[in-house]
C-alpha cells in the first residue's frame, strides 16, 4: 500500500513552478552573476565602439500671410473668368518639412565643397586635396559576394547629391506639433559642429528652393492675368482678375524680399551639450537583463541536465 502511495505521489507530482527556479537559480547563483557581468561588460563595449552623436534641432513655424489667396480664393476668383489656376493642395511649411531631404536640397548642399568635405570626411584627402575610397580591409570580399548572389556592384565615385541625400535620410527627423504649428527640424551627427553647420544649410536650401518656385510660378501667372485682364471686359470677372493679379504681385515681393518664404525659424539652431546616442542607461539595461536571462538559462539548463532520469516502469 505505501508503495503504491509512493508511485502514486510521483506520478502526480505538479512540474516545478517558480519557487522551483528559483531555488534552481539560488544553488547555481555563480551563472547569473558570471551573465550579468558578461552582458554589462558587452554594453560597455558597445559604448565605447559605437560613435557618439549629438542633436541639432530648429523649430520652425509657418510664415503669416493675411489671406493665402493662393491656396484658397484664387482658384476660384479666377474661376469666374474662365482660367485654370490649381489649387495649392498642401501648403508651402509642409513643402519645407517635405524636400529637407529631397534630391533639390542634396543638389545645393553637394555643391558647398567644404561642407562636403568635412560631411565625407572620411573620403576625402587633405593632403593630396582630392576624394579617395574610404579605407576597407574587406572591399574585394564584399564585391565577391555581391557577384555571387547577383547584386549589382556600384563602382566607387566621388559623393554626389546622392550620396547627400542618403546622409541626409539617415540623419534628419522631423517633429510636428500640429496643435500648436511648430515643426522641429532634428539632425544627429558625431561632430557638432557639422550637425549645426548642415542643418543650417539644410534649412536654407530648402527655404530658397521653395522661394524660387514660388518666384517662377507668381512671375508666370502675373503675365498671364495681365494678359486675361486686358481682353476681359466684364466688370465682375475683370474685378476677379485684379484681386488674384495683386495676389500673385505680393507673392512675388514675398519671394524676392529676402525675408523667410515658408518657414520661419524661432531662434538659431541649438546643439546639445551631451551625446544623445547611443542612449547610455538603456544599453547598460539591456545588457544587465540580457547577461541575467542568459546566466538564468544556462544555470535552469544545467540543473535540468544534471537530473537523474526517471526508471521506466515495467509493464
Amino acid at each position: 500500500m505505501n508503495d503504491m502511495g509512493s508511485d502514486l505521489r510521483t506520478e502526480t507530482r505538479p512540474d516545478p513552478g517558480l519557487s522551483a527556479i528559483l531555488l534552481v537559480l539560488r544553488r547555481h547563483w555563480q551563472f547569473p552573476t558570471v551573465g550579468v557581468v558578461l552582458g554589462l561588460a558587452t554594453a560597455l563595449v558597445i559604448l565605447h565602439a559605437v560613435r557618439p552623436r549629438f542633436d541639432a534641432y530648429l523649430q520652425i513655424v509657418p510664415v503669416e500671410r493675411s489671406g493665402e489667396t493662393v491656396s484658397r480664393n484664387l482658384a476660384g476668383l479666377a474661376s469666374l473668368a474662365g482660367i485654370n489656376i490649381r489649387n495649392e493642395p498642401i501648403s508651402q511649411f509642409h513643402l519645407t518639412l517635405e524636400i529637407l531631404a529631397g534630391r533639390d536640397v542634396a543638389a545645393e548642399i553637394a555643391a558647398n565643397k567644404a561642407l562636403m568635405r568635412r560631411m565625407f570626411a572620411d573620403e576625402w584627402d587633405d593632403r593630396a586635396q582630392v576624394w579617395r575610397p574610404r579605407p576597407d580591409a574587406f572591399r574585394s570580399l564584399k564585391k565577391a559576394a555581391k557577384a555571387l548572389l547577383a547584386i549589382p556592384v556600384r563602382e566607387w565615385s566621388p559623393p554626389d547629391d546622392a550620396d547627400v541625400q542618403d546622409y541626409l535620410d539617415r540623419r534628419l527627423t522631423l517633429e510636428e506639433n500640429k496643435q500648436r504649428g511648430v515643426a522641429t527640424i532634428i539632425l544627429r551627427d558625431p561632430d557638432p559642429d557639422l550637425a549645426r553647420d548642415l542643418l543650417v544649410a539644410t534649412y536654407a536650401a530648402a527655404d530658397r528652393h521653395l522661394r524660387q518656385r514660388a518666384d517662377a510660378r507668381a512671375e508666370a501667372y502675373i503675365g498671364y492675368l495681365a494678359k486675361k485682364l486686358s481682353e476681359v471686359t466684364l466688370a465682375e470677372h475683370r474685378a476677379a482678375l485684379a484681386e488674384a493679379l495683386a495676389e500673385q504681385e505680393r507673392l512675388l515681393m514675398m519671394a524676392r524680399s529676402g525675408q523667410p518664404f515658408a518657414a520661419e525659424p524661432l531662434g538659431a539652431v541649438t546643439v546639445t551639450d551631451r551625446p544623445t546616442w547611443p542612449p547610455v542607461l538603456l544599453v547598460l539595461a539591456a545588457g544587465l537583463v540580457a547577461g541575467g536571462l542568459a546566466g538564468a538559462s544556462a544555470a535552469l539548463l544545467l540543473d535540468q541536465a544534471r537530473r537523474p532520469l526517471p526508471n521506466e516502469r515495467e509493464p
